[in-house]
């Protein structure tokens, strides 16, 4: 906020950008770059918000427009910082996901039933989008074309309503493009898959 009738110039630099600003590289036919989201001109009074710049160090140029007077500029910076804290994972969780990872075992071993019977045991303590996935993968890997479509469309619906959605429709598909590969006639698995698909 420069003080009085005076104006003022703030362009927000990296630091390539700094250097090239101090050394006025624009009186010389040169530029510089700067991030327009900082950026103010001729300001007398300018509260800027810089929302997309989340890591790295960035410097404010000030410049005065004017060749006759001198300023006076007052800056106040404000950070709003945010913390994560992971959550802790509640017994049953943890116990579906043990359940899980001995459902995706079977299924690699290629025991379709015993991956269906891990599945509604890790379901029964919680219920994971990702897990009725690899249930209704191995639906379909035992011909069971109508029941394996139902439970995707729940897995689709829970998956959802899930952390990083989109992250484990991802992995959906590649779940099962690896399938299709080795079983290109699988029933179902295309269809499902565009289903999916049309999530992201």
């Amino acid at each position: 906020m420069p003080e009085g009738v005076a104006a003022a110039d703030i362009y927000l630099l990296d630091q390539k950008n700094m250097h090239l600003f101090l050394q006025k590289v624009e009186l010389n036919n040169g530029t510089f770059l700067h991030y327009p989201e900082g950026m103010v001109q001729n300001t007398k009074q300018a509260i800027v918000k810089v929302d997309d710049i989340k890591s790295g160090t960035w410097y404010l140029g000030l410049k005065n427009p004017s060749a006759m007077n001198g300023i006076h500029i007052n800056i106040e910076v404000v950070a709003i910082t945010e913390t994560r804290k992971p959550i802790a994972k509640t017994e049953k969780q943890q116990k579906a996901e043990l359940y899980a990872g001995l459902a995706k075992t079977q299924f690699e071993n290629e025991a379709y039933d015993k991956c269906v019977e891990y599945c509604d045991k890790a379901i029964s303590e919680y219920e994971l989008g990702w897990v009725l996935a690899t249930k209704g993968l191995a639906q379909l890997m035992l011909g069971k074309e109508i029941e394996g479509t139902e439970t995707y469309i729940i897995a689709i619906t829970l998956v959802k309503k899930q952390p990083n959605p989109n992250r484990i429709f991802r992995e959906m598909i590649h779940d099962i493009d690896k399938t299709i590969k080795t079983n290109p006639d699988l029933k179902g698995a295309v269809e499902i898959k565009k289903l999916i698909t049309a999530q992201l």
